[in-house]
Parts: structure tokens; C-alpha cells; sequence
């Protein structure tokens, strides 16, 4: 009955996706429409997640169900209370974390004038890194996710959309070259004969890179780079603990000191230009910028109402130092605590994974994919925002234990 039950939300989490997808990077009248409620949205679809799993006892160690042993009995209302009592016994310090660190970011609304969208993207990565503990997609699921991107990559292919932001375009190529392959990767398991398709996800991956260099997305380039390193590295990270922990913390702790090192790097006085640009973009006067005005309000933040010096609008540059600046380091707090529980089961599950497993490379794919995100988000925004975490969390169900189709 659980099974059944989550199919429900995860047909509305598929729902909004595909409507932010289409939205995003296809019909600029669905984007026009929806772009200042995608956080809202996401935000009602996690709402429903929790409290879904809430009532059916879904947390659990990761990826595996609470109520593997419940009886039908937990539909009554003994059932559910003791239902809940697992649940709560098993993630309850993380449900708090995700509460205070709601709240907190709630109050700064208040405390500091911060836009009111800022407290939904603080929720959003929250209920995310909480609700990617457990998340689990219908193989046919995972396979139209696979789909809609290797669908939307063609069409970007056939269209140049020079009016786009270059990373944004840059990382749209990432993307929809992670999940062709992934499809292709699928193909090849439900098929026999299709083994050449190996040469073509070597094709898509090469493609990817080159479309990022014909648009000077630097960042992207690099992320693509780090997802084909980490590709061919990840059995052997995985099964080592200190190099387990290396990657995640540079994947998480190290956005931070990156801007630090950025930052000195600039009074270097260096003169080196990559792809016509110089290789200190300007990031290095919006960090410094927000480095001082953060060391003065560390507790709460500086809020999403600052107004920049540096830049012509507030914009971060960089997933992790968004929540810190913005929100504090209270919430900042919360989100790593979560988000490195949720890095450190994805490889420990993979660490396990027999090469002997039918979707052994599958898991491989995703896993180095979900790496590859937070390191392009050095640069970017990206892994905060919708739909890009939904994205992050589709990948993260890659260490699910059965992905048949």
C-alpha cells in the first residue's frame, strides 16, 4: 500500500517538473507564467512529499521503507500514531532540523526585510535534502525523466539561444547529456544488441563539452570535466573512506573556501584570460562585497533585499554561499548537516554495489552526475533552484535498489 500510496506524489513531483522543464528551457509564455511561483511549487509538491510520508511511516534508512513489516493495521488510527513513532524515531532530529532551519529563515523575513522568496528556496533545500533520504521513482518513472531530457536536447541542438545566460545555456547541455546517457544506459540493459550505444554516450559526452566551449561557459566546462573524472574515479573513491570524505566535503565546504581562495586570487594582480574572458569574471568584487556585509550580520544574514554595489542586480554566483549569505549561518548549518548525510549515503550505497549488478553503471552515472551539479554550482545558483534540484534528487534516487524496468 506504500508504494501505491507515494506513486501519488511522485506523479506530482513528475508533474512540476516537466512543467518548470517546459516552462524553463522550452515556451517562454509557460515561463513568463510560472517563474516567480517555481519556488512555491516546488515548495507545495515537497509539502505533500512530507507529509505523505509522515502519515505512511516513509523514512527510513536510505532508500529502504519504514514499514516493511507494518500490517495493514496502520490505516487505522493506532496504526498511523505508532507508524508515526517510527518515523519520528528514525529522522526525527533531522525533521527538527529542517523545521528550525525553516523557521529561522522564516523570521528573517521580519528581521531583516529579506524577499519573501528567499524564505521558500532556504524551505525548498531543506525539504529536499530531507526528502531525498528516501526517494524512490517507478522504474517507468526514472525512464521518462530520462526521456523528457534527452528529448529537450535535441530541440536545444536544433535552436540557438543566444539570449540565455552562457552558463545557464551551458549547464542545460550538461544536463541533457547526463540523462541520454542514462537513457542510453537503460536501452542497453532492456536490450540486447545494443551494446554500440557505449560508443555514442562517449559521442554525447565529447558533444556536451564542445557546445559548453562554443559558449564560453567556462563553469560548465568544468563541471563536465569533473562528471567524466569522476565517472572512471568513483569505484575507487567510494571504497576508500578518507577519499569518501574529501570529495564530499570539498563538494559542499569547499564552495565556500572557494570564494575565499577567489578572492585572494585577485590580489595576486594576475593577467590570464581563458576563452577571451579573464579568469577572474568579476565573482571576486561580488564575493568580497558580500564576505563584509555577511561578517556583520553572520546570524541572520544579509537578506535577499541587499542591494549590490558590485553587481547590478543580487545575485550570489554560487549555491552554498547563497544560503550562507543570505540566510545565516544558523540555516546554512542545517542545509550541510543534511546535505553531507544525503552525499555520504549516496557513495556508501555505491560502495556496496556489486560490479555484478545489472545497473551498476547506471548507479555510477548518477552518482557522478550529483558530484558534478555542486561542483558547476561553485559558479552558479543552480542546485537551490527549481528545476534543478528536483533533478538533483531524481539522480540521487539512482541508488535505489531496484531499478528494474
Amino acid at each position: 500500500m506504500e508504494k501505491a500510496e507515494t506513486k501519488k506524489t511522485n506523479l506530482i513531483f513528475l508533474v512540476i517538473l516537466t512543467i518548470e522543464t517546459l516552462g524553463m528551457f522550452l515556451f517562454d509564455e509557460i515561463h513568463s507564467l510560472i517563474a516567480p511561483l517555481t519556488s512555491l511549487m516546488t515548495f507545495a509538491c515537497f509539502g505533500l512529499m512530507l507529509a505523505e510520508r509522515l502519515y505512511l511511516g516513509g523514512f527510513c534508512a536510505h532508500n529502504q521503507s519504514a514499514f516493511a513489516e507494518s500490517s495493514d493495521a496502520s490505516k487505522d488510527s493506532s496504526g498511523v500514531s505508532s507508524g508515526l513513532n517510527n518515523v519520528l524515531s528514525g529522522i526525527g532530529h533531522e525533521l527538527w532540523i529542517v523545521a528550525v532551519g525553516s523557521f529561522i529563515a522564516l523570521i528573517n523575513l521580519f528581521v531583516i526585510g529579506s524577499n519573501k522568496g528567499a524564505f521558500l528556496t532556504a524551505a525548498d533545500v531543506l525539504l529536499m535534502c530531507l526528502l531525498a533520504r528516501n526517494f524512490n521513482l517507478a522504474a517507468k518513472q526514472r525512464f521518462y525523466v530520462c526521456v523528457l531530457y534527452a528529448s529537450l536536447l535535441i530541440w536545444w541542438y536544433c535552436t540557438v539561444r543566444w539570449y540565455f545566460n552562457f552558463n545557464m545555456t551551458g549547464f542545460v547541455f550538461m544536463l541533457t547529456a547526463v540523462f541520454s546517457i542514462l537513457l542510453m544506459e537503460v536501452v542497453k540493459k532492456r536490450h540486447d544488441g545494443f551494446e554500440w550505444l557505449s560508443f555514442v554516450q562517449v559521442i554525447q559526452f565529447i558533444v556536451a563539452f564542445l557546445l559548453c566551449l562554443l559558449y564560453h561557459s567556462r563553469c560548465v566546462m568544468a563541471g563536465v570535466l569533473a562528471f567524466g573524472m569522476l565517472y572512471l574515479l568513483i569505484p575507487h573513491i567510494a571504497s576508500k573512506r578518507v577519499l569518501r570524505e574529501i570529495l564530499i566535503l570539498g563538494a559542499t565546504v569547499g564552495s565556500i573556501i572557494f570564494t575565499m581562495l577567489y578572492i585572494l586570487l585577485d590580489k595576486l594582480d594576475l593577467n590570464v584570460t581563458f576563452l577571451y574572458k579573464d579568469i577572474l569574471s568579476g565573482r571576486q568584487d561580488i564575493w568580497k562585497e558580500l564576505w563584509e556585509a555577511f561578517l556583520q550580520s553572520p546570524i541572520t544574514g544579509i537578506g535577499s533585499s541587499y542591494v549590490m554595489k558590485s553587481f547590478f542586480m543580487f545575485e550570489v554566483h554560487n549555491g552554498l554561499f547563497d544560503i550562507l549569505v543570505v540566510h545565516g549561518i544558523l540555516v546554512f548549518c542545517c542545509v550541510l548537516y543534511l546535505l553531507l548525510k544525503r552525499l555520504s549515503e549516496c557513495l556508501l550505497g555505491f560502495s556496496v554495489c556489486s560490479r555484478d549488478d545489472m545497473w551498476y553503471n547506471y548507479r555510477r552515472i548518477c552518482v557522478a552526475a550529483v558530484f558534478a551539479i555542486l561542483f558547476t554550482s561553485f559558479f552558479e545558483n543552480f542546485f537551490i533552484n527549481s528545476p534543478y534540484m528536483l533533478l538533483l534528487m531524481v539522480l540521487m534516487s539512482g541508488m535505489s535498489d531496484d531499478l528494474s524496468i
